[in-house]
């Protein structure tokens, strides 16, 4: 492996990891997508998905494209693990997590032709 300062030796038993030279991850891609919103770092998203089988997933995050990322990863949920890809069809920012879990339960508790007229208004 070769960093900024060349390349890396690898580490003898017994040695002290603090004295060896530190290793840098490789560049990652960033997606091209256009900005979420205005919005404080601390804000929370609720968002519904719409699974490949067509079924609708909701969910709430601080971290919205990193919890995206995670479901189409498998790692976001078990409902969504088997029904990949997901499409982010809905979100909408909220001040705080208990204005985030009120909001998610709230959706939740809506038939589906009510969430896809959510999703329509947009």
């Amino acid at each position: 492996m070769v960093t900024r300062q060349g390349p890396v030796k690898p580490m003898r038993a017994g040695t002290n990891a603090s004295r060896s030279r530190r290793v840098t991850a490789a560049p990652q891609v960033r997606l091209a997508a256009r900005p979420l919103s205005s919005r404080p770092r601390n804000a929370w998203w609720v968002y519904l998905l719409l699974c490949v089988d067509g079924s609708l997933y909701c969910g709430m995050t601080s971290g919205l494209h990193r919890r995206l990322m995670d479901h189409m990863a498998g790692r976001g949920s078990r409902y969504t693990r088997s029904r990949l890809p997901v499409l982010l069809v809905w979100r909408q920012p909220v001040a705080t997590r208990a204005d985030a879990a009120r909001r998610e339960a709230e959706i939740k508790k809506l038939k589906r032709p009510r969430k896809l007229a959510l999703i329509a208004r947009g």
